[in-house]
């Protein structure tokens, strides 16, 4: 579940825990992610606390329950740098207890993943449900019908106004032009998945390829000098073999021509 980190500009962290430990932080904008296995999280918090003495096993309890439950913070502090986001949190367990993290922004595959899928999945929820509800209340209402219709007599403090589902619908405009699936909505595009790992999903890291790749001919290379000083050479022997079998061609020319005479 997201908590929130703090108000102004606004920042919310998500933690979890299967295999290792993540946690995501979002200004509602751009997504920020770090995946650590048990080790790495144990030598984060370490780095975090080097005047604590404790075992492991209640250092990570400590780290997760600061992450778990972040009510009553001591400090937090949020700042960026170029591509990472720097946060820094305390909690005071009749000692203060921090921790350091860095977490990179992530790719746009990883944010469909994160954030986009599971707010399509909720929202095809959310729909699911209003139409239940919608149905239900038309059944209740028919049946309200009926039971009049047999003679019965509702007492007034239980008579209710029929459901108008027109009017219901107007009244939430922005729910059925924002929200409402379409009915060959792909199903498949709620299960994808890509496996997280620090070194494979971080948008920094891409960046940093497409740049080399794009200024790499712009930058002065090993090779053109060698390209420049190769061409000349070979038309320099080519030159020199031309001008070779020249001057044979016209030494024989005057041999033959003494021979006639």
């Amino acid at each position: 579940m997201w908590k929130k980190l703090q108000d102004n500009p606004p920042f919310y962290l998500k933690f979890s825990q299967s295999d290792g430990y993540e946690i995501l932080v979002t200004d509602y904008i751009t997504l920020y992610l770090v995946y650590l296995s048990e080790n790495e999280f144990l030598s984060v918090l370490k780095k975090s606390n080097p005047a604590l003495e404790m075992v492991n096993e209640e250092l990570i309890d400590k780290g997760t329950n600061l992450l778990s439950n972040m009510e009553n913070l001591k400090s937090l502090s949020i700042y960026k740098e170029d591509s990472n986001l720097n946060v820094s949190m305390s909690k005071s367990y009749v000692y203060p207890f921090k921790l350091l993290i860095t977490l990179k922004e992530v790719t746009k595959e990883i944010f469909f993943q994160k954030v986009t899928q599971p707010l399509l999945k909720t929202i095809k929820e959310l729909q699911s449900i209003e139409l239940e509800l919608r149905q239900a209340i038309k059944e209740k209402d028919a049946e309200i019908e009926k039971y009049k219709e047999e003679g019965n007599k509702i007492r007034k403090h239980w008579r209710t106004m029929p459901f108008n589902e027109e009017e219901h619908l107007k009244k939430h405009e922005a729910y059925q032009s924002n929200f409402i699936l379409p009915q060959d909505f792909p199903s498949s595009l709620l299960e994808q998945k890509k496996e997280i790992t620090n070194g494979s999903i971080v948008k920094h890291e891409e960046n940093v390829d497409h740049d080399h790749i794009k200024h790499e001919p712009m930058t002065p290379s090993l090779e053109e000098p060698n390209i420049s000083h190769v061409s000349p050479k070979i038309e320099i022997k080519h030159e020199i073999k031309s001008e070779t079998q020249l001057s044979s061609v016209t030494q024989t020319r005057k041999r033959k021509k003494k021979l006639n005479l």
